[in-house]
């Protein structure tokens, strides 16, 4: 007798185990690019389904109870789904991957959680169809490699990618570059797993970028130059942190003033206080500039403009005029009258 079982290997391996174990002499053969398995039984030519013909033969032996074929899932434990009306599961995904399967003789359950089934005809397979842009996929061949879905070129059978980690484990910029790049074949990918997504995540933010999921851009992190209490200085305009904003990018100064992260390199710190200016007297003799590039000319101190509110670079009062750098006149320093050269640091206090 031929058994014909279409598309289904390892059914008919099953069923040809259950009829040796009857006695029965078998052989299995594939045809039709193995989409229709066969199995010959004594010699004899006999066809029926592999349903209910067959475990009706087989319930014809005293001990059929023990080799009765089990119903079986066209799902497996690990497979992607989504529902067949297109909705989406419980907790907002629109596809989930199957943890549990429990078949019975008139009902086949699909569980996803411990507390979260469907039955079998409500679903079907995922397939790259169902991608969207910006959904987090995995390849599946020779080593698992996570990245955020573009587009497919169903042409050349490509799935094209924002960003991912690549076969190196390294992550890469697709966005980044001027053509699309793709990650393998679009047969070869499903859904990315929790883990898989927060590696991708972690190796994108060591590599210094973010994901701007509702703009679909990867974004290079900028990192905050300063912090509250940092006096910050640009041109003869001075301001101090009161708050660094990292939700929205950006500085809350105490004049009011909010300054973006991406305009920071137009500001530089305003350096801590090395010496003490309460060593100046009226009358001492020091060294004044206005910036480093200078030169150093000698003058009589005055006095020194201690108020925050007075937004000015320049602080130092001497003899002829404000001075934005001024340092004593001693031995440490008189080789300095004239240069554009540095002081020593425990001289700096603007």
């Amino acid at each position: 007798m031929n058994y014909y079982i279409k598309g289904n290997k390892e059914r008919a391996e099953e069923i040809k185990a259950a009829f040796e174990r009857l006695g029965y002499s078998t052989s299995l053969h594939t045809f039709f690019n193995e989409d229709t398995v066969f199995i010959t039984l004594n010699g004899n030519i006999c066809e029926c389904n592999y349903g209910g013909a067959i475990n009706e033969l087989i319930k014809t032996h005293p001990d059929y109870k023990e080799l009765e074929l089990p119903v079986k899932s066209k799902f497996k434990v690990g497979d992607w789904v989504v529902k067949k009306d297109g909705e989406t599961f419980y907790g907002g995904n629109y596809a989930e991957q199957i943890t549990l399967i429990e078949v019975e003789e008139s009902d086949k359950r699909i569980w996803f959680s411990s507390t979260t089934w469907l039955r079998e005809n409500d679903i079907r397979l995922w397939s790259i169809a169902d991608a969207k842009d910006g959904d987090v996929l995995v390849t599946t061949k020779i080593r698992s490699c996570p990245f955020i879905y573009r587009k497919t070129d169903y042409n050349n059978n490509l799935a094209y990618y924002y960003a991912g980690i690549d076969s190196n484990g390294d992550f890469c910029e697709g966005c980044l570059k001027k053509t699309l790049c793709h990650f393998g074949s679009v047969s070869d990918v499903i859904p990315a797993t929790k883990e898989q997504r927060d590696l991708l995540f972690a190796k994108m933010k060591e590599a210094g970028y973010e994901w701007d999921d509702e703009k679909k851009e990867l974004k290079k992190i900028i990192n905050p130059n300063f912090k509250v209490g940092d006096e910050i200085k640009t041109g003869n305009t001075i301001d101090t942190v009161a708050e660094v904003d990292y939700a929205t990018r950006r500085y809350y100064c105490e004049s009011g003033r909010t300054i973006w992260f991406k305009n920071q390199d137009l500001w530089h710190l305003v350096p801590k206080l090395h010496y003490d200016i309460s060593n100046f007297k009226p009358f001492d003799k020091v060294l004044t500039r206005d910036t480093e590039y200078g030169n150093w000319n000698v003058n009589l101190f005055s006095y020194y403009i201690d108020d925050k509110d007075a937004r000015v670079i320049a602080r130092f009062r001497c003899m002829n005029s404000l001075w934005s750098q001024c340092i004593p006149y001693n031995d440490d320093t008189k080789h300095l009258l004239g240069t554009t050269d540095m002081c020593d640091e425990q001289y700096i206090n603007w």
